[in-house]
C-alpha cells in the first residue's frame, strides 16, 4: 500500500492520501477541511510517469463528497489537488506515489473513476 501524505492533523488540512485497491489508486482528501469547504472548485492533476499531465475539474460539491480512483499507467505517479477559494484563498498539495501496473478492482458509488 503506497504511503499516505499525512493523516487528517487539523480543519485546514486538505491531508491528500492516496490507498490502494488492487493496483488501481483512490486519492482522497479531508472533506471537513475549512479550504474543502469554502471551495468554489478544485483541480485534480495527475503526472504518470513520461505521458502527458491529466487535469480534472472538480465542483464544489464534488470536492465535498468524492474521492478518485485512478488506473496508472506507469510505475511513477503524482497527484496535485489545488482547491480554490471564493474568499480567493486557494490551497494545493502534492503527494507522489511509486506503485505496480493496474488490476480490475471494484468502486463505491463516492468513488468517482478516473481513465488514464
Amino acid at each position: 500500500m503506497p504511503p499516505s501524505a499525512k493523516q487528517f492533523n487539523t480543519p485546514d488540512d486538505l491531508a491528500l492520501q492516496l490507498d490502494r485497491q488492487g493496483t488501481d489508486l483512490v486519492v482522497r482528501w479531508n472533506w471537513s477541511a475549512d479550504a474543502i469547504r469554502r471551495a468554489k472548485g478544485g483541480l485534480l492533476s495527475i503526472w504518470d510517469g513520461d505521458n502527458l499531465p491529466q487535469s480534472h475539474t472538480l465542483d464544489a460539491n464534488e470536492l465535498r463528497t468524492l474521492s478518485v480512483s485512478y488506473s496508472p499507467a506507469s510505475d511513477h505517479v503524482v497527484f496535485r489537488l489545488a482547491v480554490f477559494g471564493y474568499d480567493e484563498q486557494n490551497v494545493a498539495e502534492r503527494v507522489l506515489v511509486f506503485t505496480a501496473l493496474r488490476s480490475s478492482v471494484s468502486t463505491n458509488d463516492r468513488t468517482l473513476k478516473i481513465p488514464n
